[in-house]
């Protein structure tokens, strides 16, 4: 080993560049951070880099403070929406959650209070339950009828479908002592399932007086793409509403007297519904006596 030749390397310079530079050019050497303590907008332009805080805005909807839940994935746990109930003071919380529906007492049991509201593609069924007897995660939703994605512009037939919500088994309690099933109905018009989707969405909201609801979203299914139908009530035993007077936008408020013009603007939509019944029954009596033709095709 003694034919090797180190000293080509006792000249090198192993020292660290940036050692050799100034401190100024160190600082260039490194990103400048900016820390933000709250969101922000950063603004890019010619004159530099602005941050702006960002003001918030509260916008009070039915996804605040809920986490969605399918019909086979049960909610672990509730989480709290500023919407009181029985409180005086509570009129917003209630138009909320009736908005442009109603709210209805199941003659059966007397006590189970079951509110809902619609817009012009879904319809939102909030139903109070005793959660104190009845635990979250034991919720199962039932719904049978409901079309796929694909068929929610051809919703036609005289079954619409059902929706029942059960309890699969008690929690820590008596079994024999929970009731067993919590709402079932017969639905009143089609809905169909989200894109992709084979279940409803439904969610277990808090209210702050601390009852619970289970919230059920469904979304609405027409016989032709275009149309809008407004409901006059979610199933069939519950009473149903004016949809030309409790509509918002459409007539007076709830609980509003109805004046002559509405009462020719009722008349006309009475008139437009007969003439739409009367034409919807056609249509299924010509596809009903269709007679199949037998095509021949060359061999």
């Amino acid at each position: 080993m003694s034919g090797i030749d180190y000293s080509k390397w006792d000249k090198m310079d192993f020292s660290d560049s940036e050692c050799d530079s100034s401190d100024d050019d160190r600082d260039n050497d490194f990103p400048a951070v900016t820390r933000l303590d709250e969101p922000s907008s950063v603004t890019y332009s010619q004159n530099g880099i602005s941050v702006k805080p960002q003001v918030s805005v509260e916008i009070p909807s039915r996804q605040d403070g809920a986490e969605k839940n399918s019909s086979k994935s049960p909610p672990e746990q509730s989480t709290t929406m500023p919407i009181p109930i029985q409180s005086s003071k509570t009129k917003s919380g209630i138009d909320i959650i009736t908005k442009n529906g109603g709210r209805f007492i199941d003659p059966v049991t007397s006590k189970d209070v079951v509110y809902w509201s619609q817009d012009r593609n879904e319809v939102v069924v909030s139903i109070l339950f005793d959660h104190k007897s009845i635990e979250s995660r034991n919720i199962r939703l039932d719904v049978r009828g409901a079309l796929n994605y694909g068929d929610r512009h051809s919703a036609v037939g005289e079954d619409k479908g059902n929706l029942k919500i059960s309890v699969v088994e008690a929690g820590g309690g008596n079994k024999d002592t929970l009731p067993l099933e919590i709402f079932e109905g017969r639905l009143a018009y089609s809905i169909h399932y989200a894109e992709g989707e084979d279940d409803l969405d439904w969610e277990i909201m808090t209210t702050s007086e601390g009852s619970k609801l289970i919230r059920v979203t469904l979304l609405k299914s027409v016989p032709m793409q275009g149309l809008t139908i407004w409901w006059n009530r979610p199933f069939l035993h519950f009473p149903m509403i004016d949809v030309v007077s409790d509509i918002e936008g459409r007539g007076p408020s709830l609980g509003d007297t109805i004046g002559s013009g509405s009462d020719n603007k009722k008349s006309q939509h009475e008139e437009w519904k007969k003439t739409w019944d009367e034409a919807h029954d056609s249509f299924r009596d010509k596809v009903k006596n269709r007679v199949k033709e037998v095509i021949h095709l060359p061999e």
